[in-house]
């Protein structure tokens, strides 16, 4: 009995481990976006670095040749006024926003 339960605990352990280590390898790419005067906001998500920054090449298609910046920087009109648009694609593990809280 004691046995038969050692050996279901063990494979557990092991189902848990399988997928605990597919899930950290399953690394997502997430488009930021920052219109100023806001700060940087999730966009959307990716499954790879690629598909992320095609995003951001369509976009800048869609733009007068003079609004576009910079590689991932846009000047947009709205409401009369100009903005600025930055896009940005990362690791799901980095977040460019400032870290909260104060300093030390």
């Amino acid at each position: 009995m004691l046995h038969a339960l050692r050996r279901a605990l063990l494979l557990t352990l092991a189902i848990l481990l399988l997928f605990a280590s597919s899930a950290a390898a399953a690394c997502a790419w997430v488009l930021w976006a920052k219109m100023t005067p806001q700060d940087w906001e999730v966009s959307n998500t990716y499954p790879t670095e690629a598909a992320c920054k095609d995003t951001i090449l369509v976009w800048k298609a869609q733009v007068d040749p003079n609004d576009r910046l910079g590689p991932a920087t846009l000047a947009l009109t709205i409401d009369g006024k100009r903005h600025l648009a930055m896009y940005l694609c990362t690791p799901d593990t980095i977040d460019p926003r400032a870290p909260k809280g104060g300093g030390r």
